[in-house]
């Protein structure tokens, strides 16, 4: 999850705010930046509304393709 950090920072959000922004706690934030929690789907929904990306975009080309079924599935 590096391009979430990346895009948070682009964004101009800290942790805090981000997790404010999203209804994300800031551990999760801190968890998922440090490789240390996979994130679930509307966990990514949740963050790319709030930094006003797509969920690809935090992802990155190989990974979207790993949650695409996992997207659909809990619609």
């Amino acid at each position: 999850m590096e391009q979430l950090a990346r895009l948070r920072e682009l964004k101009g959000f800290s942790q805090r705010a981000l997790a404010k922004e999203s209804g994300v706690s800031p551990a999760t934030i801190y968890e998922l930046e440090n490789g240390r929690r996979r994130p679930n789907p509307s966990t990514l929904r949740k963050l790319a509304s709030a930094l006003d990306v797509e969920v690809a975009d935090l992802l990155g080309a190989d990974l979207s393709r790993r949650y695409s079924t996992a997207w659909r599935m809990s619609s």
